[in-house]
């Protein structure tokens, strides 16, 4: 955690999220209804700990056996007349969209949501490129009409109430009701123009060599069908082994994320549109998209992090989080898997103060559907930020003078009680009283009262 900008925005970021009284209670809302949902839904599954402990199992497997299966995948994609390419950083998927379309972006793309297409910064390429392009999503739609940074990336939108959201169509509209079915035809219009459809992926399968794009608005099956090309962008650790893995994944997937007993639309992408096939793209294009993951990978502890399925309940259930919101992470991955990740898939920044963000809830800690050991990762990764000196250079003082008093009795008990308060009040004064009472120092310590007894 070093004295940089990044720390300092977290800080201010942090500041401004909790004196929002408006973003205080809509986040609180929203969150409150998710939880509803998901305790309805998770009733469903009468023995939990048996369901997580085999997602664990598979997902552990599909990780540790990880170039295998990309391989395999890359390979029966292919063979059903797929196409698909490595991109080891963000640089590299730059490339390849130029030299998959003949560097000629300067034709219309439709887009849609997804956490690496944030982490890849698609949409400030694009603009480079000076390619006109549309969203999908009709969260995304909206806070392009609010004009703010997004407040989470699951629901881009779960910072507004609906009386926000109906706010901002007053000039278009007459009647706010009309909302959905105008934001459907503006986008539309994108499908049917686009030659260029560019999105994430779920999950990849490695034995059928398919895609697997999960949603509940039905966009993404439009971007497939509509647009001549279909680039796939998909992070390494989303391959699974087998097509008989997602009886167990999408169950838990979709009560996780959303709350829902099952997402609306579910999609299986073998390749371009076959000879007989009405529609459905003339070419996909798969990008298989590493940048530092293999860090992970190497770490036996931090490797773990991979078997995230991107559910979003780590967030969702933590204390933290629901202060704060996302904003704050400055970072496509939030949350407490967020913290952990972040500092090493942008290891050239230093996001370890991220790790500390945290107050070790058992609840958000345990929550995970694939039992990755968020607790444990999180005090790892504030072991690796002192080791390497990623913490401030104050806080290192502090320990290590705190060190130094502890291990000593004499010094512990070194001046009288008054002098100890008021020492602590003129070293913490900054941030101690301002949330808190600052504690009294007895006149006499627990030690000396035990050797007079």
């Amino acid at each position: 955690m070093s004295e940089n900008t990044l720390y300092s925005k977290f800080k201010n970021d942090v500041k401004l999220q909790t004196k929002n009284e408006s973003f205080q209670k809509v986040l609180e809302h929203n969150l409150e209804n998710y939880a509803l949902r998901y305790s309805k839904e998770i009733d469903d599954f009468p023995n939990l700990n048996a369901f997580k402990e085999k997602l664990k199992f598979l997902r552990t497997q599909s990780t540790l056996n990880l170039e295998k299966n990309l391989l395999q995948f890359e390979t029966n994609f292919k063979k059903n007349g797929g196409e698909v390419f490595w991109a080891d950083d963000i640089e590299d998927v730059y490339k390849l969209l130029e030299h998959i379309t003949d560097n000629n972006l300067l034709k219309n793309v439709i887009k849609s949501k997804s956490k690496v297409i944030k982490e890849i910064k698609l949409n400030e390429f694009l603009k480079s490129k000076k390619t006109q392009y549309a969203n999908t999503d009709f969260s995304e739609y909206i806070n392009r009409l609010e004009n703010k940074k997004y407040s989470q990336n699951n629901t881009d939108t779960l910072h507004l109430s609906k009386e926000d959201i109906a706010s901002l169509f007053d000039e278009k509209l007459e009647n706010t009701s009309d909302i959905i079915n105008f934001i459907r035809k503006e986008i539309r219009k994108s499908f049917l123009s686009s030659e260029i459809g560019i999105s994430g992926a779920d999950f990849l399968i490695a034995d059928s060599g398919s895609v697997v794009l999960i949603e509940n608005e039905g966009n993404l099956s439009l971007l497939s069908s509509c647009s001549k090309t279909h680039i796939i962008i998909a992070d390494i650790n989303k391959v699974l082994y087998s097509f008989s893995h997602l009886s167990t994944i999408l169950p838990l997937f979709s009560v996780y994320k959303t709350g829902q007993k099952f997402s609306a639309y579910h999609h299986l992408i073998s390749g371009p549109k076959q000879e007989e096939e009405i529609d459905g793209p003339e070419r996909t294009i798969v990008i298989l998209l590493n940048n530092n993951r293999n860090k992970l990978l190497i770490d036996k502890h931090l490797r773990y992090s991979l078997n995230c399925i991107n559910c979003d309940a780590c967030s969702h259930h933590s204390l933290t989080y629901k202060i704060i919101g996302s904003r704050a992470y400055n970072s496509e991955y939030t949350g407490v898997i967020g913290s952990i990740i972040t500092p090493h898939l942008k290891d050239e920044k230093n996001y370890f103060h991220l790790s500390f963000a945290n107050n070790l809830c058992e609840k958000s800690m345990n929550i995970c559907p694939v039992k990755i050991p968020l607790k444990d990762l999180l005090l790892y990764n504030r072991h690796l930020a002192v080791k390497h000196n990623k913490i401030p250079k104050s806080e290192i003082r502090l320990i290590k003078l705190l060190n130094r008093i502890l291990k000593s009795r004499r010094r512990m008990n070194q001046g009288s009680a008054a002098f100890r308060n008021l020492l602590f009040k003129i070293v913490f004064r900054k941030n101690w009283s301002k949330k808190r009472a600052y504690p009294e120092f007895p006149k006499e310590s627990f030690n000396k009262k035990m050797r007079g007894k």
